[in-house]
């Protein structure tokens, strides 16, 4: 559920599951795997990393739904209307037309259900925010994130909770086969979960371990350690994707398969054109000043690393 924690929002002010509890990553723990960016660094220096969220992979598929859905909103109502009232309506008797009304308000509320909804769930991905960025702070060893709401979440990176759980907003009944390396915030007691987020993208745990060694390496060890799996930076840090990026990424979903890739091609075609869609009309993120005050980057610092030195591919 590449949506979940977007639609609907992870479940807080709840103790921590079973198997949250038995698929716990350690942060000072080495799962001696080789690291993986996962194609979700935006850039990189010896004082902080910046991430992609994990809505950002598949931004665009749910705006093309409800584009869809809009529009079939529209055809239910203006379609049959103008049959009704346009091109037969004189020629119908009393009883025809009370039929007929009856049929166009139930079209009409149809429609317009199907038009609240889909708006609503165009809501979700388009008219918000580019991308959702986290922030490591291996210096002050504090993690940054950027809230659904443009807020920002601060937290200790060796209190975070992190676990890889089912992306399925049940975990008793899933829905497809996705995973998510999933953070968890907790209170004083260490067993109530008050908010959580998730990193990178969504996909089968193995993966999900070797991202997280990319992650742990970094504030364990620096830049250094993970320079040589840094070989793409997004570039969306201060800038929103250009439309053929868009549709990169989008292809890149299915990195590692030719075949697959070709075979979701047409599909993602009109994928691409809902991602653009939606970035078109959302804002760039922005940290506020505090964060960037904490950020600092070092004068002459040999590992920096963003776009403009890692092109995306």
């Amino acid at each position: 559920m590449y949506y979940n924690g977007l639609v609907p929002k992870y479940k807080v002010n709840r103790p921590l599951s079973k198997t949250e509890r038995e698929s716990r990553l350690s942060q000072d723990k080495s799962l001696g795997l080789e690291p993986t960016s996962a194609l979700s660094v935006i850039k990189m220096n010896s004082t902080f990393m910046e991430l992609s969220d994990k809505y950002y992979p598949w931004k665009g598929v749910l705006t093309l739904l409800m584009i869809f859905g809009l529009g079939l909103a529209f055809f239910v109502v203006l379609f049959p209307g103008y049959i009704i009232f346009v091109e037969q309506w004189g020629e119908k008797s009393a009883d025809q037309r009370m039929n007929d009304s009856v049929i166009a308000i139930f079209l009409i509320l149809l429609g317009g259900m199907t038009a609240i909804f889909s708006f609503w769930g165009l809501k979700k991905e388009s008219f918000r925010y580019t991308h959702y960025p986290i922030r490591l702070n291996r210096k002050n060893r504090k993690v940054y994130v950027f809230r659904l709401d443009g807020t920002v979440l601060e937290a200790n990176w060796d209190d975070i909770f992190i676990t890889i759980v089912p992306s399925s907003p049940s975990e008793r009944d899933p829905v497809g086969d996705g995973w998510d390396l999933r953070a968890n915030i907790l209170a004083g007691d260490r067993e109530t979960v008050l908010e959580t987020f998730a990193f990178g993208y969504v996909s089968e745990p193995e993966n999900l371990r070797h991202h997280f060694e990319y992650l742990r390496l970094y504030m364990e060890k620096g830049p250094a350690a993970i320079a040589p799996y840094t070989l793409d930076c997004l570039d969306i840090a201060d800038r929103k994707e250009t439309a053929w990026f868009g549709f990169k990424r989008l292809i890149l979903n299915f990195h590692g398969s030719l075949v697959i890739q070709l075979i979701m091609l047409m599909p993602l075609i009109p994928s691409a054109i809902g991602r653009s869609i939606a970035m078109a009309t959302s804002k760039i993120p922005r940290w506020p000043v505090e964060v960037e005050a904490a950020c600092p980057i070092e004068k002459g610092d040999p590992w920096v690393r963003d776009a403009s030195t890692h092109p995306a591919k």
